[in-house]
């Protein structure tokens, strides 16, 4: 490394302008601002990474390129985005850094969305910076602020305009399909509230209601039920909500998926009704509120078992007592 790229890492704004300003001899031996070190960083490169902005922007006036890009590709911008480094990505963009080039799968506001630098994302979308652009994967900026819990982010894409409703590839996975997964209630509301399709499926056929039920995120159901979601949606495996709910016990989602008429009578996994299930893998709360909802207990699946023989045959003597009984005394507990 020259003698500018120590001063650019370390940040001493002096020491640049004294590689940059000093003599003619010195100027000529240390100070070609675009030298790359043995990665390939250019000093412009080095204070970009460490948000030096006073630094870049006097690299910038004096020749520095903001296109050069380290051996592994990675550009200023890049580094600066993934940073939170505002006033460098500002200083970069004014400069005509490539807003939209990709490194490791991600554009600088793929990055930024990802790390949740909300100041960064407002910059490069005021750019111009592609909102819909495709990464790895084919996903969008908006995407990996979902993965990664940004619910802000989501918020300011979804206010610029960006596509609620893209999918990845090849799961084909949106944006409310994994905020649902993940339970991330604020952002499945921002989601909902921008018009997403509640009804998109990833590639098994699970629906964002599908799996916001089979893992247990009570609030979130109900979000999606209230937006019109399909109760009743199955999966490619058949499987319903209410069933997926039921099997993982998951007493609230039962509930709420019952409140909102879902069908206690769906038949899955071998014609097998929800109560079926609640009684094969002894989930007590879930199938209380199934016989208080009015499931059938004398229903049989194909091979002629009712949830009773289930509850038996597993062992759940807990489950069967209550099958048996006649009253529904225990409904309150």
């Amino acid at each position: 490394m020259t003698p500018l790229h120590v001063a650019a890492e370390n940040g001493s704004e002096d020491r640049v302008t004294a590689c940059l300003k000093g003599p003619n001899w010195v100027r000529d031996r240390f100070t070609d601002v675009n030298a790359r070190a043995h990665d390939g960083a250019t000093p412009l490169y080095l204070a970009s990474l460490g948000g030096h902005a006073k630094i870049v922007r006097l690299l910038l006036a004096a020749g520095a390129d903001p296109e050069l890009a380290t051996e592994s590709g990675s550009r200023p911008l890049n580094s600066a985005a993934q940073y939170g480094h505002v006033e460098v990505v500002k200083a970069l963009l004014m400069a005509g850094a490539d807003k939209n080039v990709i490194y490791d799968g991600r554009a600088p506001l793929h990055a930024a969305a990802e790390g949740g630098n909300v100041e960064v994302v407002r910059a490069l979308l005021a750019a111009h910076a592609d909102k819909d652009g495709p990464g790895e994967f084919n996903r969008t900026p908006l995407y990996f602020a979902a993965a990664s819990g940004q619910t802000e982010v989501v918020k300011e894409l979804l206010a610029w305009g960006a596509n609620a409703d893209a999918v990845d590839s090849p799961w084909h996975v949106a944006p409310i399909f994994i905020a649902a997964a993940r339970g991330h209630l604020g952002m499945v509301k921002a989601l909902v509230a921008a018009g997403c399709d509640t009804s998109v499926v990833d590639k098994d056929g699970k629906s964002p209601l599908y799996i916001a039920s089979e893992n247990g995120h009570t609030q979130v159901v109900k979000v999606l039920l209230a937006a019109g979601a399909d109760r009743d949606a199955r999966a490619a495996n058949g499987v319903t909500p209410l069933h997926i709910a039921t099997q993982d016990g998951h007493d609230d989602v039962v509930r709420a998926l019952l409140r909102a008429g879902a069908n206690k009578e769906a038949l899955a996994q071998g014609s097998m009704t929800p109560l079926m299930v609640a009684a094969r893998s002894g989930r007590m709360g879930a199938a209380k509120a199934l016989v208080a909802a009015g499931a059938d207990r004398k229903a049989t699946n194909r091979s002629g078992w009712t949830a009773l023989d289930w509850a038996k045959e597993e062992g759940h003597n807990d489950v069967a007592r209550m099958l048996e009984s006649p009253l529904l005394w225990w409904a309150a507990i």
